[in-house]
């Protein structure tokens, strides 16, 4: 059987082990392997006086000598601040087609930029990964804006994977609407549904939806369902009127 190994290089500014032992439980559902810890040497030797940083590709020499044989990967874990020679710096770097990578924490701690020790470091993917606080990221959004703005810390909580699909859903059922494609957002929209089921609104709109197709004996028991659900939604007026005009309108086709 083969291992994913993961360890803290040696020496000073050891990860400690509430992030080694996330990054062990990472690794484990990303590969679908067991994982192992392994204690690694020091990399003093990768110094570089000039730079003043580690080199990262001396530490995969060492790494690939240290790495045992039933590893299907072997991770190091350092807090030293890494380097290659094209790049001012680098989170890490793994072996190409190989089986051993580093990462460094260094530029993740707050106090490597002289500030006080703060776990909340965030990584803005729209300005080439620049690395901010929380008071950054407020910092941004007023520069967005252009004014000062109101800044909930809740703004910042990591999203549900099901959040994430049904605003992607969402956006390609707008997608859909903007083409005039109402059947295609229809069956979106039922996608949407399946994520969060307890959603009236959608109910209501795959009601409107089949109505703008001409389905209306689906589209009422769909709307009748919103109703049923949000009897006093502010719109539901408006929606009994959809639902008289759609029964009109299937007693003319009959």
């Amino acid at each position: 059987m083969n291992y994913v190994y993961v360890g803290a290089t040696a020496g000073e500014d050891v990860p400690d082990d509430e992030v080694l032992r996330a990054v062990r439980d990472r690794l484990g559902a990303e590969f679908d392997m067991p994982v192992r810890e392994i204690a690694l040497p020091a990399v003093d030797f990768a110094w570089d006086e000039k730079r003043r940083q580690y080199g990262s590709i001396p530490v995969l020499g060492m790494l690939v000598r240290e790495c045992p044989q039933d590893a299907a990967k072997l991770l190091a874990v350092t807090g030293r601040d890494l380097f290659i020679p094209v790049l001012t710096f680098v989170f890490g770097q793994a072996q190409l087609g190989g089986r051993v990578a580093v990462i460094s924490l260094a530029r993740l701690r707050q106090e490597f930029y002289g500030l006080p020790p703060d776990r909340e470091i965030f990584v803005d993917p729209f300005h080439r990964g620049e690395l901010l606080t929380p008071e950054g990221c407020r910092s941004r959004v007023e520069k967005i804006l252009g004014r000062p703005a109101a800044f909930d810390p809740a703004y910042l909580q990591a999203t549900p994977k099901c959040s994430t699909l049904y605003r992607l859903l969402n956006n390609l059922k707008q997608i859909y609407l903007r083409r005039e494609q109402p059947e295609r957002a229809g069956r979106v929209v039922e996608q949407m549904l399946i994520v969060q089921p307890d959603s009236c609104e959608d109910v209501r709109d795959r009601g409107m939806l089949f109505l703008q197709v001409n389905a209306y004996a689906r589209g009422v028991a769909w709307l009748t369902r919103y109703l049923e659900r949000a009897p006093e939604a502010p719109d539901a007026d408006r929606v009994r009127r959809w639902i008289e005009r759609a029964h009109e309108r299937r007693a003319q086709l009959n």
